[in-house]
């Protein structure tokens, strides 16, 4: 068995994140095609679940990254915990699915469907999804233009 020091071993972010959730977890909400993966995976005779875990600490990564450069970040559901464990909504208004407010360590939490402040849109949940989304357009384009999507899909706000 080797012992790792923690205080100077390089994936120690990464331990610290996951270490005091009781149900550690991670997700991909989209379609990806793993295929050049696992063919990568299997001429090297590398561990495709390894390589998946790789992939999805790079994307953590990518989230700080986000933050770091005043980047828009939005986060829907449960995904608003990985932003409060992150540190990353630290008195900002924020919310997310009913039972995970507490996971949005400095928050302020909200109970609207979806809320920003300032670069940061969060929503409660997939009934949430349009309020959500038209937040998120009117923050990167306008109001009139959310506004009229609004108007285009018969939403009533």
């Amino acid at each position: 068995m080797t012992v790792i020091d923690k205080g100077s071993w390089p994936r120690r972010a990464h331990y610290d994140f996951f270490a005091p959730m009781s149900h550690p977890f991670y997700a991909l909400t989209f379609p990806v095609d793993v295929t050049p993966l696992r063919a990568l995976c299997k001429e090297r005779g590398l561990s495709f679940y390894t390589a998946m875990v790789f992939a999805v600490i790079k994307a953590m990564e990518q989230v700080d990254a986000f933050a770091a450069a005043g980047k828009t970040l939005c986060a829907i559901c449960a995904a608003p915990s990985i932003l409060g464990h992150r540190g990353l909504l630290k008195g900002k208004k924020a919310i997310a699915y009913p039972g995970f407010e507490e996971e949005l360590t400095g928050a302020d939490v909200t109970y609207e469907p979806a809320v920003r402040d300032e670069n940061i849109i969060t929503g409660r949940g997939m009934g949430c999804a349009i309020d959500f989304g038209l937040l998120i357009l009117e923050y990167l384009e306008d109001k009139p233009a959310s506004d009229a999507m609004a108007e285009k899909i018969i939403y009533k706000r």
